[in-house]
């Protein structure tokens, strides 16, 4: 798939991405720039008998945060409830004090969301250019925007050799990153990624992180994932996922100073002993 290539100096279309925008969110009630803020309250869903999120409860401010849990710990029905892609059975999303089901408030929340799936639906017969367009249209764009952030996007993503490749030909790495930049293309202030780092090889991995950690300063960004690596890369405050509630860890550091983890461990080590300890314990 190839990897993001890194540079010392930002280029103007990287930094018109990285400060137009999406840095900070704009309270539509206000003409002042405010911080992200994104709560969950006691969100519960069902499928049919099973119930997979049990009163989860959650606050998430700019930075980057890790949802972390095995497959099946309701990663990515929560993302999906954030998202607004499944209904609760009860409890509440905000975003900046708001309820973001209440209608009047809702599409100004979606706009300010981008969201990477496990995968792409189906075939997709599109080039990479034409789903970015697409992308980015969806979110409310107009044609001189939607331009310029296919652009931004596709520089910042390490994606301009690829934009008229068919997104079926692409490799698995290769994808990935497109499903990213369709996830930020039009500078959300919330973005979720979903184990946007399963099945990379460790060039794309590393690539792919980079983008992360240059998209995230001013943004809520939450990454899901049940690897270890992901943690100690992002640097993240890490909430712990299981049996469908979240519980909210704090940093690498908080994580590994609240459990007896043995002093001679070497950090992804001490990381995995202390997580197995919370986990006994919730």
């Amino acid at each position: 798939g190839g990897g993001v290539s890194h540079r010392s100096q930002p280029d103007a279309g990287l930094l018109r991405f990285l400060v137009q925008g999406g840095l900070s969110a704009v309270d539509p009630g206000d003409a002042k720039v405010v911080e992200p803020q994104l709560a969950l309250d006691g969100i519960s869903v069902g499928f049919g008998q099973r119930e997979v999120l049990v009163g989860a409860t959650a606050s998430f401010s700019s930075g980057v945060h890790v949802l972390f849990g095995v497959n099946g710990a309701g990663k990515s029905t929560l993302f999906r409830a954030v998202a607004g892609l499944v209904k609760a059975s009860s409890g509440s999303v905000t975003y900046q004090g708001r309820d973001v089901a209440s209608s009047p408030w809702r599409p100004r929340y979606l706009a300010q969301l981008g969201l990477m799936p496990q995968a792409l639906p189906g075939s997709v017969q599109l080039s990479v250019a034409e789903v970015l367009r697409h992308s980015a249209w969806l979110k409310g764009l107009d044609p001189v925007q939607v331009e310029t952030a296919t652009d931004d996007v596709s520089r910042l993503c390490g994606l301009e050799s690829l934009l008229s490749r068919k997104v079926e030909k692409l490799s698995g790495g290769e994808r990935r990153r497109v499903m990213l930049a369709m996830a930020i293309v039009h500078r959300p202030s919330v973005v979720l990624l979903d184990e946007p780092t399963a099945n990379l090889d460790l060039t794309q991995r590393e690539a792919l992180m980079g983008v992360i950690r240059e998209v995230a300063p001013g943004r809520i960004v939450i990454v899901s994932t049940h690897l270890l690596e992901d943690i100690l890369d992002l640097q993240p405050t890490v909430h712990l996922m299981r049996e469908g509630r979240v519980h909210t860890l704090g940093s690498v550091n908080d994580v590994i100073a609240g459990q007896s983890v043995g002093p001679s461990l070497d950090r992804l080590s001490a990381l995995r002993e202390a997580l197995r300890s919370y986990i006994a314990s919730v």
